[in-house]
């Protein structure tokens, strides 16, 4: 009986793990095809930014109005189809590249946004990909797995019937009238206020104030996670390039200690090293579920001078987690430098204060 309870416990746990990495990897996936589908299928235009817009008074999410002229000479402003918390570099004067169709001129994304969409798309990608390792590791094919999977299936089908009265009506109606349906309650709904001249202002000043001390932190973090995930990768390294592989198999799982209610489990692995001396280790990496089962084959790596050093052999793992760690240092430390290259670029170019109360007087005229 408690047999039969923990292994669907234990199917549970995997397959959890396993649609949670899968639904976090296939979101990144799909955030990378459609970055793609834009790169290929529209144009890129040189533009620039005539005002800004919220969704309401004093709602802190700006979105960029965005002035161009397409190939055959017609001009169109149109708000981008992205918003920041941030006013940042979207004030009225500057100049930016976007993506547009042909189709639909007045969807525009700035190219800006479209390399955070890839980095989004790609961060997701990494993160979820551990979590279906560790899924598919740790799941077996037994009686508690086949109905674990069957029970989640029929909740699944249960909550898409739930959404069959929206697909009929969308069917009846046709997609494309529906799609249009939607974009035009959208447009109505979004991004109708404008942001003053003296809120641009108060708000340019507020964040400035607010990067003083927040740029060196995020510079500091990311140089320290930099360095940490570089003596990681060497560390590796230099242990990869004198270890020895042997075979070893999993006595047992040690619980953690630890006061979280879930505890993580390390496999108690055994293998002889080339003396012939049995060597029993706890692997450093825990997981919950257990990754590993009792009486599981596995190859470990281990120190020939000093065999009680050892690790699992887990292919590209093993260099993964050093690998996030080190490129997110290099992505914050790169952003906070470039930030401040900007900056300074920016104090010694002329300033651009006429033109964007020009465009901003223009754009008010427009809209009233």
């Amino acid at each position: 009986m408690f047999e039969a309870v923990f292994d669907i416990l234990s199917a549970w746990n995997a397959l959890l793990y396993l649609l949670a990495g899968a639904g976090v990897a296939g979101i990144g996936v799909l955030i990378l095809a459609y970055s793609l589908y834009v790169r290929f299928s529209e144009r890129v235009y040189q533009a620039q930014i005539v005002g800004v817009r919220t969704n309401a008074p004093g709602e802190k999410m700006y979105w960029p109005l965005i002035a161009y002229t397409d190939e055959s000479g017609k001009r169109h402003e149109v708000t981008a189809n992205g918003g920041s918390s941030l006013l940042g570099s979207a004030k009225p004067g500057t100049k930016v590249e976007i993506y547009a169709g042909a189709g639909d001129p007045t969807s525009v994304m700035l190219r800006r946004d479209w390399w955070v969409l890839v980095t989004v798309g790609l961060i997701l990608l990494g993160a979820g990909s551990p979590f279906i390792a560790v899924g598919a590791s740790t799941l077996h094919w037994t009686r508690a797995t086949a109905l674990v999977i069957l029970s989640l299936a029929a909740y699944g089908a249960w909550k898409l019937y739930g959404f069959w009265p929206t697909f009929a009506e969308a069917r009846k109606n046709g997609w494309a009238a529906t799609r249009k349906a939607f974009l035009e309650r959208r447009k109505d709904n979004q991004h109708t206020v404008v942001v003053t001249d003296a809120e641009i202002g108060a708000i340019t000043a507020r964040e400035a104030k607010q990067q003083v001390w927040a740029k060196p932190i995020v510079l500091a973090v990311g140089v320290a996670l930099l360095i940490g995930g570089g003596f990681w990768l060497q560390s590796t390294r230099d242990f990869m390039a004198k270890a020895l592989s042997a075979d070893g198999t999993v006595l047992r799982n040690e619980e953690s200690d630890s006061s979280d209610d879930s505890p993580s489990y390390h496999a108690v692995i055994d293998f002889t090293d080339q003396s012939g001396r049995t060597i029993t280790y706890t692997d450093s990496v825990g997981s919950s579920p257990p990754m590993y089962s009792t009486g599981d084959k596995v190859t470990v790596l281990y120190d020939p001078l000093d065999s009680a050093s050892a690790m699992i052999d887990r292919g590209i793992w093993n260099w993964l987690v050093p690998l996030l760690i080190a490129a997110l240092g290099a992505l914050l430390a790169g952003a906070s430098a470039w930030s401040y290259l900007k900056r300074s670029r920016s104090s010694l170019s002329p300033g651009n204060a006429d033109v964007t109360s020009a465009l901003s007087d223009r754009q008010r005229a427009q809209t009233h």
